[in-house]
């Protein structure tokens, strides 16, 4: 990668930013110290006049536990922002761990994150929350819920930009090894977190896997990227629009009509449930728990409760919602 690489590096990510209906400007800039949002923090700050950006860059200490190096990426995240003029906001004053509970699974880490995250968003007033995921994470997020059975509709995996979600990905369909030939490029100073070599959690176990299919399959891993992501472009052009996107029994206020849920044949009533969860943002649901759903909700009761997903299932006559067992969805 020479020069007028590293400059088309950089002009494909403005492109992204030009080709969205309405480009974000205010932006919160997830930095964990790895090489991805490294490489993101750069590009956005090498872009920061040309699209008039405001830039904020935000990092989680995740507390005790990998403390060394957790503390070693709050410096680099610090200095980088310093070096650059940046605002920088961390959940540790001092990069020293403020969370004295040790977490270890992949969910309680990714809620530690997106509290902090959604918290500053909203204290800052930004237009979005920036994270450096790139193609090869949408290929990992595409295979994680095949194997958990989540269907067509988590086949889609991520999006450039999450509009209900106020997410942007600018370096989505920005292959991993194009940022590490940048990172070089550009001389870029970034943490490699050990965890990400464990295959105990499942994100690294898919990872390592499709390292060997490469190994064992020439191109195996750009392959079957290419396929999947084909397959989501016929499905988003013929079957899943009449399944999810048309769905009647949505209502505009959320929830799901109760009357027109009740009255479809058993495949839309998986869609509908399908959907309904995508649009409110249930995570990590499975085949296995649209199919509780419908068991559940096949219920001529007037009025009843149930808890699944980690959320409390109300049932009116006219309606069925969803809601946080911390808050509302």
């Amino acid at each position: 990668m020479n020069r007028d690489a590293k400059k088309a590096f950089e002009q494909g990510v403005l492109r992204t930013f030009r080709a969205l209906e309405r480009a974000p400007q205010r932006l919160l800039v997830a930095c964990s110290g790895g090489v991805d949002s490294m490489v993101l923090l750069e590009v956005l700050s090498q872009l920061q006049r040309v699209l008039k950006l405001e830039i904020i860059v935000a990092h989680v200490h995740h507390g005790v536990g990998n403390t060394r190096f957790r503390t070693k990426a709050w410096k680099l995240v610090k200095a980088a922002a310093e070096k650059k003029g940046l605002l920088f906001i961390s959940n540790s004053p001092n990069g020293k761990p403020v969370n004295h509970k040790v977490l270890t699974s992949e969910a309680d880490l990714r809620d530690l994150r997106w509290q902090a995250l959604r918290q500053w968003q909203s204290q800052f007033q930004a237009d979005a929350i920036v994270v450096a995921h790139h193609y090869q994470d949408l290929l990992e997020t595409r295979m994680m819920r095949l194997i958990r059975g989540t269907g067509a509709l988590g086949l889609k995996g991520m999006s450039l930009m999450d509009v209900r979600e106020s997410i942007f990905r600018p370096l989505l369909m920005v292959e991993k090894a194009r940022v590490l030939e940048y990172a070089a490029l550009a001389q870029v100073e970034f943490a490699d977190d050990p965890s990400n070599k464990k295959v105990d959690a499942f994100r690294n176990w898919v990872r390592r896997w499709l390292e060997e299919l490469d190994q064992r399959q020439p191109n195996g891993t750009r392959n079957l990227a290419r396929s999947l992501s084909q397959l989501v472009e016929q499905l988003e052009s013929s079957v899943v629009p009449s399944h999810f996107e048309n769905s009647q029994a949505l209502l505009t206020d959320g929830g799901i009509d109760r009357r027109h849920y009740l009255t479809s044949l058993k495949a839309s009533q998986r869609a509908h449930l399908a959907r309904y969860c995508y649009q409110v943002g249930i995570k990590n649901y499975t085949q296995g728990h649209i199919e509780e759903l419908v068991k559940r909700l096949d219920d001529r009761k007037k009025r009843f409760t149930f808890e699944l997903l980690q959320c409390v299932w109300s049932v009116t006559p006219d309606r069925i919602k969803a809601s946080r067992m911390t808050g509302r969805v």
